[in-house]
């Protein structure tokens, strides 16, 4: 007897209904398998990209580079002998006005042994020795003395003049001992230690840090006109560093011109904190890195230092139309970057260099066009977001005196950096303000040609006079 048609019609159709459930289930099994690959194959390369990061091309110190960095490329021997070269112009140490002259004279001839008298040179040779003298501290013990009146009976005691300090130690040992914390970034132990074997007084950690705080306090107009120079100059340089306070990562923050430079410790690394140092209103050219901050100023020039960097990491990718690009706009900027500095050695002129930046920034526009439809997410952020600060990669093409880089800012920021490797940043308020000052006084001073300690000196002699502290841009010499 055959079997009924229609069961087994409907035996195949659950079959089928079956296999459609599971196809449609690896479907979506698949779909969400390939979602996972994508996700991890981004991490695979992000954490790569981390593993990878050196000073080449990235914010990673030289210091900090990993094992696996590519060393910089060998110089090519010149062929030349070590030293001076032929033709090369000494720098012998000029003869100065001597404090002391001890004159010599031959006693015997040199020839026969006869006793000599007679002087015949009128120009003898010149022989000088520079040396220092024993170091040591001067100790002046002012004694008040007290007189008896003869017609009232009252007893009236001597007062201390205007200029002698109250304290125990005058303007001299302070300033010293403040310039080598705050200046040569030494040790508050250290610090007294110097002062134990150098100048043979012994000072106590606690005293050291009164000094550098009574110091801290001389300088607060000082700092204070610095700001005023800052705000006024028509281009400065921005950067910011991590920075420990109180236990807690706070920020250093740096704002320089070419006149003058000041730093400021923030918790903080927004708007609020570049507040401190910057006016909102400020109407000149903010060099920078690309930090988001810094884009409330219409008028901006970016560093091409750092986006060499980011372009470097783009071209050491795996992706490779990615790779291309960041090959190409690392060509690119090492081109501006020479003819910026031809214009500085006078090699070029402005308008040289103008006419040349028309062909460059139209090829470097289609590299930003191909990177902001690039499938590598970092290459197509990157095309994107330089697409958006356009005029701002060529402020320094159209604008005299405005630097490719922030180079300036990082040189003026290096000593705080070295400040900070070399100690535990700062505790209290005190401190903090004492670092923001002399880094602030010891870089302006660097700037207008000020001999820092001897200014240093002037402004803690002012404080114990009662007047304010000399201008720091009426030093220079």
């Amino acid at each position: 007897m055959l079997a009924d048609p229609y069961a087994r019609i409907a035996e195949l159709e659950e079959a089928v209904a079956e296999r459609d459930a599971v196809i449609a289930a690896q479907a979506i099994r698949i779909t969400d398998l390939e979602a996972l690959v994508v996700k991890l194959m981004a991490r695979i390369d992000e954490l790569e990209r981390q593993i990878n990061r050196n000073s080449g091309n990235s914010s990673t110190p030289p210091s900090a580079n990993p094992p696996n960095a590519p060393k910089p490329p060998p110089k090519k021997p010149s062929g030349r002998k070590p030293g001076g070269q032929t033709g090369h112009r000494g720098s012998n140490r000029a003869l100065v006005k001597p404090d002391k002259v001890v004159d010599h004279f031959p006693g015997a001839c040199g020839r026969c042994q006869a006793a000599l008298t007679e002087t015949i040179d009128a120009e003898p040779v010149r022989h000088q020795v520079t040396d220092l003298p024993p170091i040591c501290v001067e100790t002046v013990e002012h004694r008040l003395h007290a007189s008896h009146c003869k017609d009232c009976g009252t007893t009236t005691r001597a007062t201390l003049p205007t200029d002698v300090p109250t304290g125990q130690f005058g303007p001299r040992l302070i300033a010293m001992v403040a310039g080598l914390s705050g200046r040569l970034r030494v040790s508050r132990r250290e610090a007294a230690f110097v002062c134990t074997e150098m100048f043979g007084t012994r000072l106590s950690v606690g005293t050291v840090q009164a000094m550098c705080e009574w110091a801290s306090a001389a300088l607060c107009g000082t700092v204070a006109e610095v700001a005023q120079v800052m705000q006024a100059a028509p281009v400065v340089y921005a950067d910011e560093t991590g920075w420990r306070h109180a236990g807690k990562k706070h920020w250093l923050w740096m704002v320089s011109s070419k006149a003058a430079t000041v730093f400021k410790i923030q918790a903080g690394r927004g708007h609020e904190a570049l507040d401190h140092l910057l006016s909102r209103a400020y109407p000149g050219i903010v060099v920078s890195d690309r930090w988001h901050v810094y884009n409330r100023y219409p008028l901006r020039g970016l560093c091409h230092a750092h986006l060499l960097r980011n372009w470097a990491e783009i071209a050491e990718c795996k992706d490779p139309e990615a790779k291309r690009l960041g090959e190409w706009a690392v060509s690119e900027t090492y081109c501006l970057l020479r003819w910026h500095r031809q214009v500085r050695e006078g090699v070029m002129t402005l308008e040289g260099l103008q006419q040349r930046m028309r062909l460059l920034k139209g090829r470097y526009a289609k590299i930003l066009r191909l990177a902001k439809a690039s499938s590598h997410k970092r290459t197509r952020t990157m095309g994107t977001q330089l697409e958006g600060h356009w005029d701002s990669l060529w402020t320094f093409a159209s604008t005299p005196g405005v630097d490719p880089t922030n180079n300036h800012g990082e040189q003026q920021i290096r000593p705080a950096v070295l400040w900070r490797k070399g100690s535990f940043g700062t505790w209290g308020e005190a401190g903090k303000v004492f670092v923001e000052r002399m880094l602030t006084v010891a870089a302006t001073a660097k700037q207008q040609g000020v001999r820092f300690l001897d200014f240093l000196v002037a402004a803690c002699q002012a404080r114990l006079t009662g007047q304010a502290a000399p201008s720091l841009f009426a030093q220079a010499h």
